[in-house]
């Protein structure tokens, strides 16, 4: 029994780490129900967008879903078990069964995904407007303390819950837009590249982006 955890754990750390192929149930879902906000709150999604690090590495980032109600990064993992943590854990436990041997330390999706969100804002020309979602799509996160960490169709009402806000104009939202589109279709090579890219961003004015809370 041991080893069919091991090998089940193996395969979603394959599929869900930044080198490896991503979960295909969990960007599949996430990407269907962005595809059901943008009726109501329009804006645009682009996946699978990738940015150099200064340490020859690159950020990969899953889900980009823009409107002019805010700017949402959401990373979706496919891992199962139980997932315990918080915010500013190092790392988080995962658990396959009640067996306390039968843990793992897996990585803190939220600040991973902070990462992700700190080079996006930097490549918009932008600082701590970019929201923060992190999605389950098999974990059992109850015993996840965060104000970042939802299970799917709770991820589309705290996005859906911004409706009345107004950050942006449909003017920068479609500036951002083709400025990641830019990227993605054309990828930087170096992280000099990227730098000398950056020196032709002009910084924009800041909006106040709004604590969304976390759906009990």
């Amino acid at each position: 029994m041991r080893l069919f955890y091991l090998m089940r754990f193996a395969n979603l750390m394959a599929n869900s780490a930044p080198n490896g192929s991503r979960s295909f149930l969990a960007d599949q879902t996430t990407s269907s129900i962005l595809r059901t906000l943008i009726p109501t709150l329009g804006g645009k999604v682009i996946t699978n967008v990738v940015i150099p690090t200064k340490d020859n590495k690159y950020i990969q980032i899953g889900h980009i879903y823009l409107t002019t109600h805010g700017i949402f990064l959401i990373e979706s993992k496919n891992i199962g078990g139980k997932v315990l943590g918080s915010d500013n854990d190092e790392h988080w436990v995962l658990y396959f069964s009640n067996n306390p041997n039968d843990r793992y330390q897996v990585v803190n999706a939220v600040k991973q995904n902070q990462e992700r969100i700190n080079a996006l804002e930097r490549l918009l020309g932008i600082e701590d407007e970019i929201y923060n979602i992190v999605t389950f799509v098999k974990a059992d996160v109850r015993e996840i303390h965060s104000d970042h960490v939802y299970y799917p169709f709770d991820m589309k009402k705290v996005i859906y819950s911004t409706k009345d806000d107004v950050m942006y104009t449909e003017q920068e939202i479609e500036e951002m837009y083709n400025t990641i589109l830019d990227i993605k279709k054309n990828p930087i090579l170096s992280y000099e590249q990227y730098v000398d890219m950056l020196g032709n961003i002009e910084i924009k004015g800041h909006h106040k982006k709004r604590e969304i809370l976390k759906l009990s």
